[in-house]
């Protein structure tokens, strides 16, 4: 069967200040072009059910606010954990500082206050961006003895776990990174994440712009096919009146399926790489989809 190779899935994108005027910045840059790679840590597909229309998200390994070709004072203070979750059509930026009441200007500090949760369209805040999702061949882990002989074994490990929300359907693939077992009592256990965590209720729609902004920070837990458990990061009271990020609200999921997969070394991807990429023309003309 067919997984991904997340080692070698990448979402890239491109500021370019000259081409447009940066909408997620909050710092005057040291380079007016910015060209980024980061590591796909998972994967989620949301299908309407009623229209069959899908959209696929992406979400990218976390890294640290910074001043790129600075000769010194990379890191940005007050610091923040940065992490983005992302379409073809639109993006959510995630950004986690020690306290959820830190306040952050926006460059140009036109824009305002930088909000901790921002999500835009892609073509507004990148001249380009590509989502590369590298598939990878596939063994079905359909037994406690399999589990139990891969988990023992060095090859990678992914999960897909599914399930129905309202009329949308859910499919996030993603690497395990830690799992455990117990070959006496023939028990696994599923410990891992970050993935993006769709909240797709009615109540959560209705009160956002963009359907990227139903998604949550979530680590999965299960050791079933049947049913998951997940812990969402989410503000979280700390006392005094502080709130942090902080995963704390717990979500069970179920019915669900749940699917292990080894990756199989060696062989050859099922087809090449899936690529969209966008670019916003300087000219004014229409976006084109470049191959």
């Amino acid at each position: 069967m067919q997984t991904f190779d997340f080692n070698r899935s990448y979402f890239r994108f491109c500021i370019d200040q000259q081409a447009q005027t940066p909408i997620t910045l909050s710092h005057d840059m040291p380079t007016t072009v910015l060209s980024v790679r980061i590591n796909i840590e998972s994967r989620c597909v949301v299908t309407h059910r009623p229209t069959g229309k899908s959209r696929t998200y992406v979400l990218g390994a976390s890294c640290k606010t910074e001043r790129v070709g600075a000769a010194r004072d990379c890191w940005l203070e007050p610091n923040a954990d940065f992490c983005l979750i992302a379409s073809e059509q639109e993006f959510l930026i995630l950004k986690s500082f020690a306290t959820n009441d830190v306040r952050v200007m926006s460059h140009p500090a036109s824009q305002g206050v930088q909000p901790q949760r921002q999500s835009g369209a892609c073509r507004e805040a990148w001249c380009d961006f590509a989502t590369q999702l590298r598939p990878a061949r596939g063994q079905d882990l359909g037994s406690i003895e399999a589990i139990v002989a891969a988990i023992r074994g060095d090859r990678p490990i992914c999960a897909q776990t599914q399930y129905d929300d309202g009329d949308y359907h859910v499919a996030i693939d993603y690497p395990i990174k830690t799992i455990n077992y117990s070959e006496r009592e023939r028990v696994y256990q599923v410990d891992t994440g970050p993935i993006p965590l769709p909240d797709l209720s009615t109540q959560r729609l209705n009160a956002v712009e963009r359907q990227v902004d139903c998604f949550d920070l979530a680590f999965v837990a299960f050791n079933s096919p049947a049913w998951a458990e997940a812990i969402v990061n989410v503000p979280t009271p700390a006392g005094n009146g502080v709130s942090v990020n902080h995963y704390s609200r717990t979500r069970r999921i179920e019915p669900a399926r749940n699917a292990l997969v080894e990756v199989v070394e060696g062989a050859a991807p099922p087809h090449p790489h899936i690529s969209h990429t966008r670019h916003v023309q300087t000219d004014g003309a229409a976006e084109r989809l470049v191959p």
